[in-house]
């Protein structure tokens, strides 16, 4: 039986209005300014991008841009993308089982928008002319037809203006920046293919070569001498870097492990590269990694949260098992272990980088640091400082590792 007006007026559930339902949805993806320079970073190497250029200012809050070199959008495509649920990375539920891109539920760019002004220049690689939107809560404004590269470039201002209580849970902006920064700088690592710039407050933060050399990238988002430190992990499924027993930090934040490109935050995961160090690092001190995971796409589901930086796997401990084994293989396998082994000190005399004055600063949420200089002789170049985004880096405490009397044991890998 259809509804009435009158019982439209007196019933007590009623479908919320399009604008509250997108605000209540794009607080699911959209929190803070960090979410939003990820799910924009995401768009652009899914887009195969060689280049993204990231820029923020007043933490964000006024003013995030991100600039990519990738396929662009034509007319037809740059305004649907903004509609809730629109997507060019998924067509069928079965597509989701095998989803291969970092974004795929087209909720990002309708999430930013609801909640933000935002601006859209964008240029497909298939010819035409450039198109510009303008969005503001989530309302198309104005389109039209502009001269620009091939590409595409989003301007998100006045963040959470229009959601007063959002801005009531920022963190200071330091910290905000300091999130920004780390966030931008494991996208670097994770894809050293592509030529990664950040810039904060005008300042410039790091820059990464795009040659596809992880340590390079690493070297920018670091430093040289904590970069030639690290030790290579080369085996089938598992690749990437990770720190000799005396190169650590005190915290567990620099430990990036992507699967299939994407980033995840796994504690199981992140523990298995502990545990390839149990007996040769200090309880209260843990590793730098970077390490990339190959697992077939049908093993691990990526639809559990819409930050999609959780994961399931469909066998968890063998990619425990992987993990653990190949960082253990790079472990053993190193000169600077058998150092360690026969001299129970210290393998390397790796010293924390110091501050450089007037460096950008983008403190720890747990550290407070301040920028360092890449060079790690504590100097500013001439064209302004260039401080790695690990201006995020833990300081305050000495790196230098004391190693055990004795080798550990060959730990087992744990099913979990």
């Amino acid at each position: 039986m259809p509804r009435t007006d009158a019982d439209v007026e007196s019933a007590r559930i009623a479908v919320l209005p399009t604008a509250v339902a997108d605000g209540i949805a794009a607080g699911e993806v959209v929190d803070r300014p960090a979410a939003v320079v990820k799910e924009l970073a995401e768009n652009a190497i899914d887009a195969g991008a060689t280049r993204i250029h990231v820029r923020v200012e007043a933490a964000g809050q006024t003013l995030i841009e991100v600039v990519d070199d990738g396929r662009g959008m034509d007319r037809v495509d740059l305004p649907v993308a903004f509609r809730r649920h629109a997507t060019s990375k998924l067509r069928s539920l079965e597509d989701l089982r095998t989803i291969e891109t970092l974004g795929f539920r087209g909720e990002a760019l309708a999430s930013i928008a609801a909640v933000a002004e935002v601006e859209a220049v964008s240029r497909s690689r298939d010819g035409g002319e450039g198109f510009r939107v303008r969005i503001q809560a989530g309302e198309l404004l104005r389109a039209e037809r502009v001269g620009c590269p091939v590409g595409t470039r989003v301007l998100v201002g006045q963040l959470f203006y229009n959601t007063p209580a959002r801005l009531k849970f920022l963190k200071q902006p330091a910290t905000e920046n300091a999130m920004i920064s780390r966030l931008v700088g494991e996208f670097a690592l994770g894809n050293p293919q592509i030529a990664f710039s950040l810039d904060v407050d005008r300042r410039h933060v790091f820059e990464t070569p795009g040659t596809g050399d992880l340590r390079a990238a690493f070297a920018a988002v670091y430093d040289t001498q904590t970069a030639t430190a690290m030790l290579s992990v080369e085996e089938a499924t598992v690749r990437g870097l990770i720190s000799p027993p005396a190169l650590h930090r005190g915290t567990r934040d620099h430990v990036v492990i992507l699967v299939n490109g994407r980033r995840i935050q796994h504690r199981n995961l992140v523990f298995a590269v502990e545990q390839a160090y149990r007996g040769l690092r200090e309880p209260d001190r843990f590793p730098l990694a970077v390490l990339q995971v190959i697992v077939d796409p049908a093993e691990v589901d990526v639809n559990v949260h819409p930050t999609k930086r959780e994961v399931r796997f469909r066998n968890e401990g063998a990619v425990f098992a992987a993990i653990e084994r190949a960082c253990y293989h790079a472990l053993r396998q190193s000169p600077l272990y058998e150092l360690q082994a026969t001299s129970g000190g210290p393998m390397l005399e790796l010293r924390e980088t110091a501050v450089v004055s007037g460096a950008p600063s983008l403190p720890s949420p747990a550290s407070g640091g301040g920028g360092v200089d890449p060079s790690g002789g504590g100097a500013a170049s001439a064209a302004g400082v260039r401080g790695p985004a690990a201006a995020w880096l833990p300081r305050g405490r000495s790196s230098h590792g004391h190693g055990p009397d004795r080798p550990a044991c060959r730990p087992r890998a744990r099913a979990l």
